[in-house]
Order: C-alpha cells, then structure tokens, then sequence
C-alpha cells in the first residue's frame, strides 16, 4: 500500500503555501497545527542562518545580526560588522575542533582586513579565520570603537596581525586562538579598560602586544613558540597579567616603560631563551608567585622603580642557564621569598645586583652566599 502523501504548510510573509517535500535547516522545526497539518517552525530568533556561497556582506549591510551556518564561507572582500554606525553580531556555527562538520570557517583571500569592526557594542563569535592574507594584513581589526566583543574564534595563516585594535576601549577577548602570525597574535594600541582571557597565542613572532594600554587584564594567556615576545606590556598604567604562561618564546613576558601600578601574578615561564620576565623602564611594579623553569635570565629588572617581588621561584636542570636574578640601575627593589634550584652544576652567579642603582633587599631567600655578585647592593633581612 502506497504512503500517503502529506503536505507541509509552509508561513511566511506572503501568506501560507504547501509542498510535499520539506528541507529543514538550522534553527528550524516542524509541528503540528490543529488541524493536524505538519507546520515549519523557526526556533532561534532572527533570519535563519547564511549558508555557504550566500553573501554575508549584504547580509551585515541591512544592519541586523548575521548568523552562519557550518561550512566554509570563501571571501575576497572584507566584511564590514556595524557599518550602518550601530552594533551588530557576526556568529557562526562554532569552533568545534572534534566536529568539523559542525564548524563554521571563513577563508579569506583579501588583502584588506577580512573583518573590520566599526560600531560600539559589536560581536565577532564563533568561527574560524583562515586563508591568504596579503602583506600588512589584519585577520580583525578595530579603530575608535567601544565596547566590542571578540569571543570563540581560531584565527591562523600568515596574517600580519590575528587581531589588531586602535584607540579601542570596553573591549572584550576571549576563548581566542591565534595562530602562525606573520608578526602579532594580538596588537592592541592605546586599549583601556579591557579583558583579554582563555587566549593560545603560538608561533606568531609576538603573542600579544599591548601598547600604551590603561586598566587592561590579561588573564589565563598561554604564548607558546613566539620567538620575539610571548606577551609584551610596553607604555600604560594600571594593567595586569595573571596566570599566563610562555612557552619556548623569546623573552616570555615583559613589562616595559610603563607608568605605573602593573601587576603580574602567577606568571609561569617554561625554557624562554633569552629572558624569562624582563621589567625594564618600568615604576610601581608588583611581582607574586611568578615562576621560571630553563629560563636564560629567569628575571631581570631594568632602569626600574619600586618593583616588589614576592615569591618568586626559578628552578634550572641545565647548566647552560647561568644566573637566576639580575637587577641593573634600578631602585626601591624588593624580594620576598625568593627560592632557586640549580642544575647540576650551579652557575657562577645565581644573582648579580652589582650594577642596581641602590641597596636590593632580599627577605627569605636561599641564595648561595658564594653566588651572589653584590657590589655591595645585596641587603638581606
């Protein structure tokens, strides 16, 4: 006996239609209506998701959210979020990297920013950013706007930039990884009262930038395999970094010129082969529970002031890692619970204050009275 054929009801604007064959897309469901007729049901609010091959840029340019479906969306132009001078939200599907059918990537051929944020308020979530990008080339970039939001994203391929940010403030970035940078993983300039965190920065030349910021927070930051900086505070007040790691990066992290009240809590830094932590022409500058392991130069603190230093610890198992703390023409430099471990065969020096600019007090340390290069600045209490 054959199966009846049963027809759908399809509403929409223009009234209602029927059809024997139903496509169901993301976001949509069927029910039934009273009169027992199959009815077509959106279940997210808003115009149902982009596909691959639609065009996303006119879909941002009616102003409203633009949502993508999985797949990979090709574009050669760069999409504009927030062009009509208000917010806007730019999703996809996810980043889901145990589930590539269900993973929204855009892959970008342009030579211009493949997405560039111009209104307060605006989101950029939940896809991946990859492709060919030209020389002098941001994967997202964002000038003079407020209150942004950056979240859920991969961004890899040789970018100069995986995100650069100009004049921005109220900024939000987060569950970000940005890969293979031709420069910087991220570059931000004169950001203010921003949160940057749950971010991987790996083989860029810089993980993370940030220059001339005020009342920035990095926390739960990992660079990994940056052969310049894993992550660079430069200019700024009142910033900090907590629970970020570098990895295998050139110099790890490093606080320099800054103005003022920066904080680095639980920074962890694992084989950097230049410097570990660098504080260099920096004031005001607290340091706890920071370690270094296979650092070369675990610490080293530069033409600084006021920089307080509480438990620091720096542990070698090599013997080509000499010196655990250095200090050069700084002053009002203070230690507290500084603890090292060295490799089989110590270095000549575990610290060497003998170029400070003053006395360098050290509060329960176990430095090796016979390995410390005083000039007469060690002050132990």
């Amino acid at each position: 006996m054959k199966a009846p054929v049963r027809s759908f009801i399809i509403r929409g604007p223009t009234g209602i239609r029927e059809a024997h064959t139903l496509v169901l897309g993301q976001g949509l469901r069927v029910t039934e209506t009273a009169g027992g007729l199959p009815e077509l049901e959106s279940t997210a609010a808003g115009d149902p998701p982009l596909m691959p091959g639609d065009d996303i840029q006119a879909a941002l340019a009616t102003g409203r959210d633009v949502r993508l479906g999985p797949g990979t969306f090709h574009i050669n132009y760069p999409l504009v979020v927030g062009a009509n001078g208000r917010g806007q939200r730019l999703s996809g599907s996810g980043i889901d990297i145990g589930n590539a059918a269900g993973r929204t990537v855009l892959y970008t051929t342009s030579y211009s920013p493949a997405i560039r944020i111009q209104s307060r308020g605006s989101v950029v979530e939940g896809f991946m950013l990859g492709g060919s990008f030209g020389p002098n080339v941001a994967g997202i970039r964002a000038d003079s706007v407020s209150d942004i939001t950056l979240r859920n994203l991969i961004i890899t391929g040789q970018a100069e930039w995986g995100i650069r940010l100009e004049g921005v403030s109220g900024c939000e970035i987060s569950n970000v990884i940005v890969s293979a940078t031709r420069t910087y993983g991220i570059y931000a300039r004169g950001l203010q009262n921003a949160k940057l965190w749950n971010l991987l920065l790996e083989g860029c030349d810089t993980g993370l930038y940030v220059e001339d910021g005020s009342g920035v927070a990095c926390e739960s930051v990992s660079a990994v395999e940056c052969v310049g900086y894993g992550v660079r505070l430069t200019g700024g007040t009142g910033n900090r970094l907590f629970a970020v790691r570098a990895d295998n990066c050139g110099t790890g992290i490093a606080m320099d010129g800054n103005a003022g009240a920066v904080v680095g809590e639980s920074l962890s830094l694992v084989e950097c082969f230049r410097v570990g932590i660098l504080v260099d022409h920096a004031r005001d500058v607290a340091l706890n529970a920071c370690r270094a392991v296979n650092s070369n130069g675990p610490l080293v603190i530069l033409d600084a002031e006021n920089v307080a230093a509480s438990a620091f610890a720096s542990q070698s198992s090599r013997n080509s890692f000499p010196l655990h703390v250095r200090v050069e023409r700084s002053t009002g430099v203070v230690f507290t619970g500084a603890r090292v471990v060295n490799g089989a065969t110590p270095p000549t020096y575990e610290v060497d204050v003998s170029g400070a600019g003053g006395r360098v007090v050290f509060i329960q340390h176990n430095f090796d009275p016979a390995r410390i290069n005083s000039g007469g600045n060690f002050a132990a209490l």
